[in-house]
């Protein structure tokens, strides 16, 4: 849509952007892109919505703009059909129904000891077997393994509203985890414009990489909001860091909150910070984590 003061006063165009947004409405995707040659307001379009500003772009910028986004929508349609995605028999009601296990790659040796308090012995994995119900998917960059498992609870959120309204659940899954596949995919290409191919992974203090035991169920669509591994591709993952394995991934959450615990307990007394620090150990393996603070 090329916006501009001319646009606002035709006939044909003002008719063409009613039906545009009526489908846009409608179909609940993006289906437009507005271009602005000047400030011009138009009903019914939302100051919200991004768009390019032409007077910042020559044409050929601005075309190849075009062609980036169209091919990843293309691309992500594509991908989501040869994926044949269907949503899980059950909600999950808890993340133990999704992630079984998680592996942690402690990059600062300092992190180690205490967390390996906390950590459980490594059980035998066999997540490349044919029968297996789990499945490693290992992330580097944690902002992205957020936005990816936002995704995923977005995707469920929605099929129960349709299901609440009598709609058929399974089919509300499989489009609004399209929607989101395809919606992740026109960022990253937009925002790749004038960029390297390869970002710089977001990490946490002190970790690496870390990768969870998905359930079958969900880590083929969590690998499909992997956009820069399904638009670009990516090489295989380094496993070069000190290992620790917990079986109960809500453990981990809870376990900065024990750490805090213990060091404010301790008033700076280094065996009362270890005796209250053991305190924690055994209540989290005695009792197991505490699901409202895990939530």
């Amino acid at each position: 849509m090329f916006i501009s003061a001319h646009y606002a006063k035709k006939m044909w165009t003002n008719h063409e952007r009613k039906s545009a947004l009526a489908r846009a409405l409608q179909e609940k995707e993006e289906s437009i892109l507005p271009a602005r040659f000047d400030d011009t307001q138009l009903p019914g379009l939302r100051p919200t919505v991004a768009y390019i500003d032409l007077r910042h772009e020559t044409p050929d910028t601005f075309a190849s703009k075009i062609l980036r986004k169209i091919s990843a929508i293309r691309r992500a349609e594509q991908m989501g059909r040869n994926m044949n995605v269907h949503a899980p028999a059950q909600t999950p009601r808890k993340l133990e129904d999704v992630a079984a296990y998680l592996i942690i790659g402690v990059e600062n040796d300092e992190f180690l000891p205490v967390w390996k308090l906390f950590a459980n012995e490594p059980e035998l994995i066999e997540s490349d077997a044919a029968d297996s119900v789990y499945e490693d998917v290992y992330f580097d960059d944690f902002d992205e393994m957020k936005e990816v498992f936002e995704s995923i609870k977005k995707a469920v959120s929605k099929a129960d509203e349709s299901q609440k309204r009598g709609l058929d659940r399974q089919k509300a899954f499989e489009r609004a985890w399209m929607d989101e596949c395809i919606s992740r995919a026109s960022y990253y290409a937009m925002s790749r414009i004038g960029k390297g191919t390869c970002a710089e992974p977001t990490r946490l203090a002190g970790f690496k990489y870390m990768i969870f035991g998905i359930h079958r169920d969900y880590a083929r669509l969590i690998r499909a909001l992997r956009t820069q591994e399904v638009l670009e591709g990516r090489p295989q993952p380094v496993r070069d860091a000190e290992e620790i394995y917990f079986k109960n991934i809500t453990t981990v959450v809870q376990i900065p909150a024990a750490i805090q615990r213990a060091v404010e307990g301790s008033g700076g007394d280094d065996q009362e910070f270890m005796r209250l620090l053991f305190t924690e150990v055994m209540r989290l393996r005695t009792f197991g984590p505490d699901l409202d603070e895990a939530s």
